[in-house]
């Protein structure tokens, strides 16, 4: 981790001033996008052919089966009055004119234009600049010198040479294998993660401090973020569950999404063995720092019914029921009506009233609703 230092932020600005358009894009613009999922399509030679497309970046898209396309205009040169007009010219050119597929089935138009600059951006420039891109304004980003400086700062992107000379606050990176580890998380593409974790992680967990644990956590966790679909969902599953032991008391607040996905009504049939395995291995210490988190979220589950998966979950909360980690007296009295709740489910028993308490507690809006359109057809009858 980077320290958010003035004297790390002054060694970048120093890079950022004299670096090159070339090697900008190469030693920070494609490998902040591919950090980020994205794939290069294209990247076009300087000159009239560009369309104002240095760089065109892909990410494939689950939900509609297909491609998002981004343009990217890189520049090492200050943003100022006298070339304003221009570069806003390039990124409306950017949005407007096509560029040929790769399979020659047709053009594509970008989604949207990121402008991005290793110079400052005069204060002038920056209020023409927005109006006289217009209309397509609301699909550009554009970043300047500061912008870069934090992205560096935030992401540890950016060329060894630089890195080398900036103050780290992971002083426990001292051994080979977290050395590796910790690159491959920073400055690897998706490609060469995906292989840490599906081989090399494996053969080294046992020598990786406490601190790039959390990162790796952290990178899985991103991932599932990016991608929330049911091919997203499967490597974070497998990943989390490979590497459950990792994860830090601070990232146990990650497990409510791991939750909420394994009791879904759509959940990734693919990630379900590895989503059930994560499920299981939660204990009761786990659930009790985000206690009213769950407790709640178990009252609607009961009150949804029937589900094996969901059963799972209320086992769960009777762990921590029994554990006696919750001290909240009406978290406890709320955990014993769901309980019960589902016990009474299981017959013959009248659990409309011990239903009605619990929704009353966890859907306060709905229930309250319920009780006036029900007056109200009280009133008509």
């Amino acid at each position: 981790m980077i320290l958010r230092i003035p004297e790390n932020r002054k060694v970048i600005i120093e890079y950022l001033k004299n670096i090159n358009e070339d090697n900008f894009m190469e030693e920070i613009v494609i490998p902040l996008f591919t950090s980020n999922g994205y794939y290069v399509y294209r990247i076009n030679t300087h000159g009239p052919g560009e369309h104002g497309k240095d760089i065109i970046f892909f990410r494939y898209n689950p939900l509609f089966f297909e491609n998002d396309y981004i343009a990217v205009q890189a520049k090492a040169e200050i943003l100022k009055i006298s070339n304003v007009e221009e570069f806003a010219s390039q990124i409306k050119r950017a949005m407007k004119i096509r560029f040929p597929s790769k399979s020659g089935q047709g053009d594509l138009l970008p989604g949207g234009v990121i402008f991005i600059n290793a110079r400052k951006h005069t204060n002038e420039a920056n209020v023409e600049f927005p109006q006289l891109i217009g209309e397509y304004f609301q699909f550009v980003r554009i970043l300047s010198q500061e912008n870069v400086c934090d992205l560096i700062l935030n992401s540890g992107i950016g060329p060894k040479t630089l890195i080398d000379k900036l103050a780290l606050a992971d002083t426990e990176i001292i051994n080979v294998d977290d050395r590796l580890v910790y690159d491959v998380l920073m400055w690897g593409n998706p490609a060469e993660i995906d292989k840490l974790f599906d081989h090399q992680l494996r053969l080294i967990r046992s020598n990786i401090s406490h601190k790039v644990k959390k990162m790796v956590i952290e990178t899985i966790n991103l991932r599932w973020q990016q991608d929330r679909s049911w091919e997203g969902t499967f490597k974070p599953m497998k990943w989390f569950d490979d590497y459950f032991d990792f994860f830090d008391p601070r990232q146990y607040s990650y497990l409510q999404d791991i939750l909420e996905e394994y009791t879904s009504l759509s959940p990734s049939f693919k990630a379900e063995p590895h989503t059930r395995s994560i499920v299981n291995k939660i204990k009761p210490e786990m659930l009790a720092t985000q206690a009213k988190w769950f407790i709640y979220f178990c009252g609607r589950l009961s009150l949804g019914g029937g589900s094996e998966n969901r059963v799972v979950v209320i086992k769960k909360l009777e762990e921590l029921y029994n554990s006696d980690l919750v001290s909240s007296p009406d978290l406890k009295q709320l955990m014993e009506k769901i309980l019960k709740f589902r016990e009474l489910r299981r017959g013959d028993n009248d659990f409309g009233k011990l239903g009605d308490e619990i929704e009353q507690i966890v859907y306060p809006e709905f229930y309250e609703n319920r009780k006036e359109v029900g007056a109200m057809r009280d009133d008509k009858s």
